[in-house]
Order: C-alpha cells, then sequence, then structure tokens
C-alpha cells in the first residue's frame, strides 16, 4: 500500500529550490507551483486561494515563489504573472501564464471555487475530491528554511 503525503499549505521556497521540490517529490504527488510578485494584486489574490485549495486538498503539494528569484524576464513579470505550473511524477501537467484571465476573463472577479474548478477541468487536481483534513498548524504563506 502507498503511503500519502500530507502538505495542507502553501509554501515559499527560494529559486535554489525550485527544481529540487519538482524532482525529489513522490511520483504520485501533484505539485502546484504559483509563480507571484508582491507587488502584483492579482497575485494576491490567487494565492489566497491557493491557501485553501491546500486546506481542501492536503495530499497537493502547494508552493509559491517570486518570478524574479526564477530569472524570470522583466517582461514575464509585468505581463505573465500570476502563473501556475502543476507537475506530477516530474511531468509538467499545466502551465498557465497570467491564470487569472482565464478565470472568468476577470483578473479581480474569481475565487477559490473558480479556480478550483479551472485545474479540476484541465486534470490538475486529484479528481478523487477534497479530503478533510485540518493541518497540526497554520503554516500557509510560511517560508521555507533549510540549512
Amino acid at each position: 500500500m502507498q503511503r500519502r503525503h500530507f502538505f495542507g499549505h502553501l509554501v515559499e521556497i527560494r529559486g535554489d529550490k525550485y527544481a529540487e521540490t519538482i524532482d525529489k517529490e513522490s511520483p504520485e504527488v501533484y505539485i502546484i507551483i504559483s509563480i507571484y510578485e508582491e507587488h502584483c494584486q492579482s497575485s494576491h489574490l490567487v494565492n489566497q486561494c491557493l491557501i485553501q485549495l491546500a486546506r481542501d486538498y492536503p495530499t497537493v503539494k502547494f508552493v509559491r515563489v517570486q518570478a524574479h528569484n526564477v530569472q524570470m524576464s522583466e517582461d514575464f513579470i509585468a505581463h505573465g504573472v500570476p502563473a501556475l505550473l502543476v507537475y506530477k511524477g516530474g511531468n509538467l501537467l499545466g502551465n498557465f501564464v497570467k491564470i487569472t484571465e482565464t478565470l472568468k476573463g476577470d483578473e479581480k472577479n474569481f475565487n477559490v471555487d473558480d479556480l478550483e474548478a479551472f485545474l479540476l477541468e484541465k486534470n490538475c487536481l486529484p479528481s478523487a475530491g477534497k479530503i478533510n483534513f485540518a493541518p497540526p498548524h497554520n503554516q500557509s504563506g510560511s517560508k521555507e528554511h533549510s540549512n
């Protein structure tokens, strides 16, 4: 029987941990990466939705990284964030640039239900549905530390 992995929160990663976040995870785990910028209001809205989705889908690994920390171009930072990348087993399942324009066609008029429905439609969340799970500590938006 496979061991289930539980996450339950959105974690900030450094740019140098991006590849490791994907490559060192178990192949059955969905990984959703938010590429964002602090100054971008729509990035903030997407990350707030991901905090809730992380609670609802604790077997999915939700991380975020600032675009300038992964050497994104100034043009991408200006016109491509927020972006979501979805991986499973090291394979890219979804690459959604300026995701907010896809959700209801309005980057400020969407909610967590819209994002969840979109990700389910694109097979970027487990089809088994939500799990009622409360993580032991509310660590949403926490920074990942490594020694």
